[in-house]
């Protein structure tokens, strides 16, 4: 007998509790549930009903933590691998995207002796250096991290931490940003990072190219809302929050907002903001 099968049955467990009975057929009923809609739903659709009904969601967001709030990362952003992966694949069944994750993670063809590319965090970078370097996702609530913009100090150590990414190339650097970011499985317009300004314009070699359409910025003269830090506001997708900081102005302003998943780096020019 599995252990499912033994929760679904606990009153044959004498010293078992009854709350932990009641507790252990929820549990089972949940997942009876979810393996019934396992054929007849999207793995994007399963993923988050399975992070909200089962109460991790909650749990996390109340805990509070950082370590919690990484942890809802990683599942929202496993719910974005799983849209991206149905986008590419046509396929939208779970054990379809169970089975890309396997032949992902297959480490029986990896040979150390032969020529690579070295995925690394820049923590993990520390000491090292290479011939060239590629640094990714350089644009604001990534890198530096939005959450590094609610605790002091934290920008600073985000600055560090990029100067030692730079620092591990020995002939060529590659800096890159997104115009355009899926981040739990939501698109928005993206904005380069603070970071990048910060380079001297004499070491930098840019690499020109036309925006695609979607990225092109709203009519300069097209009126949007201001909005001033405190101000309460209220977003389409990320619900209410409270406004941390405003920088320039009219459609290219930048607004930073805490909301209750955290602290968001939008675009005014494009974010569906109103004021509450």
């Amino acid at each position: 007998m599995g252990p499912l099968e033994a929760l679904a049955a606990p009153e044959g467990v004498a010293e078992l509790p009854k709350a932990t009975q009641r507790a252990a057929a929820e549990f089972v009923g949940l997942m009876e549930r979810l393996r019934d809609r396992m054929h007849r739903v999207r793995a994007t659709d399963l993923l988050e009903a399975a992070i909200v009904e089962t109460g991790y969601q909650q749990m996390l967001e109340t805990e509070g933590t950082d370590e919690a709030y990484s942890r809802l990362e990683n599942l929202r952003e496993l719910v974005t691998v799983a849209q991206e992966f149905e986008h590419t694949t046509g396929e939208s069944t779970l054990e379809a995207f169970l089975q890309h994750l396997a032949l992902v993670t297959d480490l029986d063809t990896w040979q150390e002796d032969v020529d690579r590319t070295t995925l690394m965090t820049l923590h993990s970078a520390k000491g090292l250096e290479f011939a060239v370097v590629f640094l990714a996702g350089l644009e604001e609530g990534l890198f530096p991290h939005a959450r590094a913009l609610e605790e002091e100090g934290g920008v600073e150590e985000e600055r560090r931490l990029c100067y030692v990414g730079l620092t591990r190339a020995k002939r060529r650097l590659y800096l890159s940003h997104a115009r355009n970011r899926t981040i739990f499985g939501t698109t928005a317009p993206a904005v380069a990072s603070r970071f990048l300004d910060e380079i001297p314009p004499e070491l930098v070699s840019r690499l020109q190219k036309a925006p695609p359409p979607e990225a092109v910025w709203p009519d300069e003269d097209r009126e949007v809302p201001t909005f001033a830090a405190g101000d309460q506001v209220r977003h389409a997708t990320f619900g209410q929050g409270r406004v941390l900081e405003v920088e320039g102005e009219g459609v290219r302003a930048v607004v930073t907002v805490q909301f209750t998943q955290g602290v968001k780096r939008l675009a005014l020019g494009y974010a569906p903001l109103e004021r509450v």
